[in-house]
C-alpha cells in the first residue's frame, strides 16, 4: 500500500486531500501544528478506512523542522510515495508595519521548509524509482 505525506493537514485543502487519498487506499502521514485537529482527522480516517495513519504535530515554520520531520518518518521506516507540500500562509498589510518575526516564519515555511522537504524526500523517491511531489501554492 502506498503512503502520502501531507503538510498543513489539519484544515482546508490539506484536510480534504487526506480524505481523498484515504478513499483511494493510501496510508497517511499528516503534519501540522494543531495536534487536536490532526488527532481528530486521524481517528476519523482510521475508523472509516482502516488505514495506517501517522500524525506529527510539528511547526514547519521553524528552521530545522524539515530535517526533524524527515528523521521521524525515517525512524519509523515509512516509505513516502507522495509528498504534498501544502502548509503555508500569507501576510497582508503595509510592508513597513509587518512584524519581522512573523514575516520570517512565513518565508521559512513557504520557501525553506518546502524546498528542504522536497530535497530530502526526492532522494528516497529517486532511489525507489518512483514517487510524486505536489506543491500547493
Amino acid at each position: 500500500m502506498k503512503t502520502v505525506l501531507i503538510t498543513g493537514a489539519s484544515s482546508g485543502i490539506g484536510k480534504e486531500m487526506a480524505y481523498v487519498y484515504a478513499e483511494n487506499n493510501y496510508n497517511l502521514i499528516l503534519v501540522a501544528r494543531r495536534k487536536e485537529n490532526l488527532e481528530a482527522i486521524k481517528s476519523d480516517i482510521e475508523h472509516k478506512h482502516k488505514l495506517n495513519v501517522q500524525s506529527f504535530d510539528i511547526d514547519l515554520s521553524q528552521i530545522d523542522s524539515a530535517e526533524l520531520l524527515y528523521k521521524k518518518v525515517s525512524e519509523k521506516g515509512i516509505k513516502v510515495d507522495v509528498l504534498i507540500n501544502n502548509a503555508g500562509f500569507g501576510i497582508n498589510g503595509k510592508f513597513k508595519e509587518i512584524d519581522m518575526e512573523w514575516e520570517e516564519s512565513m518565508l521559512i515555511l513557504n520557501m525553506v521548509t518546502l524546498t528542504k522537504l522536497t530535497k530530502l524526500f526526492v532522494q528516497d523517491m529517486l532511489k525507489a524509482g518512483n514517487g510524486n511531489i505536489i506543491n500547493i501554492a
